[in-house]
């Protein structure tokens, strides 16, 4: 019981790493996109038919860079509520080494190599604090 507590705990923090990487994903294609803004060629419409929709037209590029700058936002916004949630849950762990390497592990997403570096101990040393640091957290609705 108190495993599955701990990889649901585990679950909850790692959203942040989820919506990190969305919003990387996001920016790729937002780049993508501004690329090919750059490719589009002047209209002449003198020659121009209306036929309907262009989806590769420079209006419709930049709709879609509209959109994209806004999930970004949209995602950002989320992250920071995320963030600032799981802040306040781990600032409640009394140690504050587990707090510090919850911290590390799950607002900055560092890798365990890193937090072994800062913490000057071995990943056995670390492995063991991070479970007692689950235990100590308590995720309300969880």
């Amino acid at each position: 019981m108190e495993q599955r507590t701990g990889n649901k705990k585990k679950q909850f923090f790692g959203q942040v790493k989820l919506y990190e990487h969305r919003i990387a994903s996001l920016q790729r294609h937002l780049e993508a996109i501004e690329h090919r803004k750059t490719q589009v060629k002047a209209i002449d419409y003198s020659k121009e038919q209306v036929k309907g929709g262009n989806m590769s037209s420079w209006e419709a590029l930049i709709d879609k860079t509209d959109k994209y700058k806004q999930d970004i936002i949209e995602t950002s916004l989320k992250l920071i509520e995320l963030r600032t949630e799981i802040l306040e849950i781990i600032n409640k762990v009394e140690d504050q080494r587990y707090a510090l390497l919850l911290t590390l592990r799950y607002v900055e997403c560092l890798e365990w190599s890193e937090i072994e570096k800062i913490f000057d101990r071995t990943r056995n040393t670390i492995d063991q604090w991070h479970t007692n640091a689950l235990a100590a957290v308590w995720i309300p609705n969880l």
